[in-house]
């Protein structure tokens, strides 16, 4: 049995720093463990929200726009996520307002969460993310399903039917 990654390694294995045998390996592991899966998608997500937001090192955000970003997946989750942050951005909670007379507002702070900026960004990241993951995780699956039939579609033509099918017409 293979030795569970790490988060790091995880990482790692995301940004392609890993050796292929290794790679080979936490693919494998993953595609058995749910669990692992569930971690493996996390990380990737945690990625796609680093380099939106430029929160990534120089050096992964080179490796991610080297290794990740020509794929037609990533590319998307980037879009996606850099137009859900875009619109974040844009709404009224996060804008500074010019202060308005309490007569026109009828509060004293015309700011929609007084003293709750952090909630409300924190409360925004968790939300892109959560859509994240769940696009991300919708796509893996369907490409885990298609690489299940195509597997198999391999198997079977390189060992002939593996079961008998049902009689086509001509042998009825």
């Amino acid at each position: 049995m293979t030795e569970r990654p790490s988060p790091a390694e995880i990482r790692d294995y995301l940004l392609r720093r890993l050796p292929d045998e290794r790679r080979g390996q936490i693919e494998e592991a993953y595609f058995k463990n749910d669990a692992l899966l569930d971690e493996v998608e996390a990380e990737e997500d945690q990625l796609v929200t680093e380099y939106v937001l430029g929160k990534l090192s120089e050096s992964d955000r080179r490796r991610f726009e080297d290794s990740l970003l020509g794929a037609p997946y990533y590319k998307e989750r980037v879009e996606t996520t850099t137009r859900l942050q875009q619109q974040i951005s844009r709404h009224p909670a996060f804008l500074r307002r010019e202060r308005m007379p309490t007569s026109q507002t009828g509060l004293s702070d015309p700011r929609l969460f007084p003293g709750r900026t952090g909630f409300v960004v924190g409360f925004a990241l968790l939300t892109i993310l959560l859509i994240a993951a769940t696009i991300s995780a919708w796509m893996l699956k369907r490409e885990v399903e298609d690489l299940k039939r195509q597997l198999k579609k391999e198997t079977t033509g390189a060992t002939g039917s593996s079961r008998p099918g049902p009689a086509s017409p001509e042998k009825r």
